[in-house]
């Protein structure tokens, strides 16, 4: 909706102030339009953070591998009909093998932070009465130093 409101003052602050053709105000309303709803860094003032956040169960995968225990969610998910399609988050997006390729795009696209969840049952597989994961503890900071 900012992009737009924005978008269409310039345009009416330009029809107003330049004194061009109406062909070159169409070929500027054409530019205009194809722009309308694009955000751009430039929009924000300098020192606005841009971040992105992810949710472990949504978006790790690996669901069993490295000594990673079960979730509330991977329980849920489990059990016939608790969601369309029988869905789970087994795979997801695959981060835990993938997150340098995720990293490296967030990179590309100049993210000023990153938000994550930490899948506990991955930290502690048994709960709070086992031991501690070294494996999830290795992930994390893998993702963290990156």
């Amino acid at each position: 909706f900012f992009s737009l409101l924005l978008l269409s003052s310039l345009s009416l602050s330009h029809k107003f102030s330049n004194g061009s053709s109406p062909e070159d105000e169409e070929e500027e309303e054409e530019k205009v339009n194809e722009d309308a709803g694009v955000i751009r860094r430039s929009m924000f003032p300098p020192d606005f953070i841009f971040g992105v956040s992810t949710s472990a169960y949504q978006i790790e995968g690996a669901y069993l591998e490295d000594g990673k225990g079960l979730s509330n969610w991977d329980v849920f998910t489990h059990v016939p009909g608790n969601t369309p399609n029988g869905e789970n988050g087994d795979i997801a997006d695959d981060h835990y093998h993938r997150y340098m390729e995720d990293i490296e795009n967030m990179h590309k696209l100049g993210v000023d932070a990153y938000r994550f969840s930490i899948a506990w049952s991955r930290i502690l597989p048994k709960g709070q009465f086992g031991e501690v994961n070294p494996s999830g503890i290795e992930f994390y900071n893998n993702v963290i130093d990156n």
